[in-house]
């Protein structure tokens, strides 16, 4: 550390046990700079700045004259007596910036950091406190280091120019994502007034993908059968896996069997390899509804790779709990209800007993849409015999396969 005087250990008790106002800088228009006290602090309005100087003499500088004031603290204002004393050496450079550390001053200590550095470029201390790494030999700050990488600095991250890429294009897309909840919000509250006619036109003509989140939004929340089935039909009219995502949901889980056919109808338009995968996945859903209505879809849609998921899902097996308090009959599907099934259950299995503990049946059910729709892709129809859908698939495949050899 650096040894202080006794008359600098005095200044810096006086200067933390003073009451006056701290030493400031004042930096001028022109360029230059005046140490001092202001004076006249109460003045309002601002005409002048009356300056006590280091030296107890008095300046009067116009507001024109002062671009800007910067406030010293007690432990500034020692700084600034400490600086003159050190030499111009690795050693006092040293100890002046370990003063600083002790003391917060992060500016100040930076300054004789890279002093340090000026005087001894391979000082490895000074060096990686000033945040270098040595990089092939040479010296090289991180920033530098990342640079060279290819790397840029946004949002306090490095990041690739591909990444900064994604990022702005995320905030274009949240951007028009909130012009257009505006817009639909707006347009929506204008449907039940006098500009219905044109709402309703300003609506149908959206196409951009990014008023789907608003769009989806909005058909959760609505109350309107009529509002709600505009909705889909503004799905409809929008391209893009997005939109798509919300109809084929629709036509499974809507609560209206209007709104299920509407939105089936719209997805089928859509025939692709995405459509027909969502509906196959539904197939292996714990609720038997689900089920049967997605094999519908899949009869609607007659995608031939969905007829073997079909076969496997003729009979299913779900899980359901017995309603407390009533008769042997009176169960609920596990997980949800099962309205409009579209599966006759036959068979059962065994449930749990014991105490206060939910009781459960596992039902098996042969699933009348999945007949339906193997029998419009297929134009077989074996019931529910599983073996002989099987069977049959499997000669389909060989004669394919043949045919293929042939050609």
């Amino acid at each position: 550390m650096i040894r202080l005087s006794n008359a600098t250990l005095l200044a810096l008790g006086l200067l933390l046990s003073a009451s006056s106002a701290p030493a400031s800088e004042f930096l001028l228009s022109n360029g230059g700079r005046v140490h001092g006290e202001l004076v006249n602090v109460d003045q309002r309005p601002r005409t002048t700045y009356v300056i006590k100087t280091a030296a107890g003499g008095r300046l009067t500088l116009g507001r024109s004259q002062v671009k800007r004031i910067v406030n010293k603290t007690p432990l500034e204002q020692l700084y600034e007596k400490l600086r003159p004393q050190a030499s111009d050496t690795v050693e006092d450079q040293t100890k002046l910036a370990d003063w600083c550390r002790d003391n917060r001053l992060k500016k100040q200590r930076v300054t004789h950091l890279r002093r340090i550095i000026e005087l001894d470029p391979d000082n490895v201390k000074a060096r990686a406190l000033l945040g270098y790494k040595l990089d092939e030999g040479k010296w090289k700050t991180q920033r530098e280091i990342m640079e060279g990488q290819g790397f840029i600095r946004s949002q306090g991250k490095w990041r690739t120019v591909q990444e900064i890429e994604l990022l702005d294009k995320s905030r274009r897309q949240q951007d028009r994502e909130r012009e257009w909840f505006a817009k639909i919000k707006r347009w929506r509250n204008d449907l039940d007034g006098r500009h219905a006619d044109e709402a309703r036109q300003s609506l149908l003509a959206i196409d951009d993908p990014a008023a789907v989140k608003s769009i989806g939004k909005k058909l959760e929340d609505e109350k309107s059968y009529e509002v709600r089935m505009l909705y889909l039909e503004m799905l409809s009219n929008i391209d893009g896996p997005a939109a798509a995502k919300i109809l084929m949901e629709q036509s499974i889980e809507a609560k209206d069997v209007d709104e299920r056919l509407t939105a089936m109808e719209y997805v089928v338009e859509r025939k692709n390899p995405e459509v027909t995968a969502y509906f196959v996945d539904k197939l292996r859903s714990k609720l038997n509804y689900e089920v049967n209505r997605a094999a519908r879809v899949l009869g609607q849609i007659k995608d031939l790779s969905s007829i073997e998921p079909l076969i496997d899902k003729l009979i299913t097996k779900h899980k359901y709990r017995i309603v407390k308090g009533g008769g042997p009959n009176q169960i609920s599907q596990s997980f949800n209800t099962n309205p409009n099934g579209g599966g006759q259950g036959f068979g059962g299995g065994g449930h749990s007993f014991g105490g206060n503990r939910p009781q459960y049946v596992y039902k098996y059910h042969q699933n009348g849409q999945v007949l339906q729709a193997l029998t419009a892709l297929t134009g077989q129809n074996f019931n529910f015999d599983t073996v002989l859908w099987k069977s049959w698939f499997k000669g389909q495949r060989r004669a394919e396969h043949l045919n293929g050899r042939r050609d």
